[in-house]
C-alpha cells in the first residue's frame, strides 16, 4: 500500500487538471492514531496533489485533517463489516459528504454510524 508509485500516479492525474481522491487499504489494524509511517505515505499522497485521502483497514475510526490543500482521512473504521462486535471501537464508522465546485472542496461535512450484526445506522447527533 506504500508504493512510491502511488504518488507518481496522483501527480500524473493531477497535471491533468482532476481532482484527485486516492482511497488507500492501509494502516495498522485497531490503532486509533495513525502510525508516523502512515502519517508519512498519506502526507506524501497530499504532497503530490491528492485533494482527498480516504483511508481504510485499521478497522476501527482514526484522525481527520486538513493537510495543506487535501484534506486527510486516516480511517473511516468499518461500515460494512459483520462479526466486528468484540473489538473495541470496531462497530463505529463515519460517513463523509463531500460537495466539490472548481477543483475546491466548498462543503465538508461527518456523519458518524454504527454497525451492529449486519446493519449499519447513522447515530444520533
Amino acid at each position: 500500500w506504500e508504493s512510491p508509485r502511488v504518488a507518481e500516479l496522483v501527480k500524473k492525474e493531477k497535471e491533468s487538471g482532476a481532482f484527485v481522491i486516492v482511497c488507500v487499504h492501509g494502516g495498522q489494524e485497531y490503532r486509533t492514531l495513525p502510525s508516523a509511517r502512515q502519517q508519512a505515505f498519506y502526507r506524501s499522497l497530499a504532497d503530490s496533489g491528492a485533494d482527498v485521502v480516504f483511508g481504510s483497514h485499521p478497522h476501527v475510526l482514526q484522525p481527520i485533517e486538513q493537510y495543506g490543500k487535501c484534506l486527510i482521512v486516516y480511517s473511516l473504521g468499518n461500515f460494512l463489516f459483520p462479526g466486528m462486535g468484540g473489538m473495541p471501537g470496531a462497530e463505529k464508522s463515519m460517513i463523509v459528504r463531500l460537495g466539490v465546485s472548481r477543483g475546491k472542496i466548498i462543503l465538508k461535512e461527518t456523519y458518524p454510524a454504527r454497525l451492529s450484526g449486519t446493519r449499519v445506522a447513522l447515530e444520533k447527533q
